[in-house]
C-alpha cells in the first residue's frame, strides 16, 4: 500500500486522516473501529515525525 521511495506529503497525510477519521464515525462494529483507530494513530506518528524531519532540515 505504502510506496516508500515516494512517502506522501503532510498535505496527503491530512487528507487521510480526515478520511480515516469520517469512516471512524461510520464504524459499523467495534473491531473495525479499532482497526481505523490504529491507522489513524499510524498516519498522525508519520505526519509528526515528517514534521520533525522537515524541521530539522
Amino acid at each position: 500500500m505504502d510506496n516508500e521511495m515516494f512517502p506522501p506529503t503532510e498535505n496527503e497525510l491530512d487528507e487521510m486522516i480526515i478520511t480515516v477519521q469520517q469512516k471512524m464515525e461510520t464504524a459499523a462494529t467495534q473491531l473495525e473501529y479499532d482497526q481505523l483507530y490504529d491507522e489513524l494513530h499510524e498516519l498522525r506518528e508519520k505526519r509528526r515525525q515528517l514534521i520533525i524531519k522537515n524541521n530539522t532540515i
